[in-house]
C-alpha cells in the first residue's frame, strides 16, 4: 500500500497498557518495551494491523487499538516505512513522541479464538485505509 493512499495508521497495545487522560493533548502515549528497545513506535496500516494482531497478540483475550491520522501535523513527517527482518513488507515506524492529540479513536478488540471463532472481532467500518 503506497504512503500517499494511507489516511490512518494503527497502534496495538495490551489492555493493561496505561494511557494518559485523553484530555491531556500534549502528553505522550507511554511506549511499549519493544518500542523503547527498537527506538521507534511500531505502527501498522489497515491491512497490516489485522495480521499483526493475529501474529503477535493471539494469546490475548482483548487488545486496545489506537487509530492515528497519518496526515496530521507531527505524524507523517516522522514516519519511516521500513522492512522488518525476515519480512518483505514495509511497515510504518514512528520516530518521536506519539501524543494524545494524535489519537483519533481507541477501540477494544476481542479475540474470538477461544469461543471457537478465528481471530479478532474488528468493529465494522472502523479500519480505514
Amino acid at each position: 500500500m503506497q504512503d500517499s493512499k494511507i489516511n490512518f495508521l494503527y497502534k496495538i497495545l495490551l489492555t493493561s497498557h496505561e494511557l494518559p487522560s485523553l484530555s491531556s493533548s500534549e502528553i505522550p502515549i507511554p511506549q511499549t518495551t519493544l518500542d523503547k528497545k527498537d527506538g521507534f513506535i511500531h505502527l501498522s496500516n489497515s491491512a497490516q494491523v489485522i495480521q499483526t494482531a493475529s501474529r503477535f497478540f493471539d494469546t490475548e483475550d482483548e487488545i486496545l487499538v489506537l487509530k492515528i491520522s497519518h496526515y496530521q501535523n507531527g505524524i507523517k513527517e516522522n514516519i519511516k516505512w521500513e522492512t522488518p527482518p525476515g519480512l518483505e513488507e514495509r511497515f510504518p515506524h514512528f520516530y518521536g513522541d506519539l501524543l494524545v492529540k494524535h489519537i483519533v479513536d481507541i477501540v477494544r478488540v476481542k479475540n474470538l479464538k477461544k469461543g471457537g471463532s478465528e481471530g479478532f472481532e474488528w468493529p465494522e467500518g472502523w479500519l480505514e485505509v
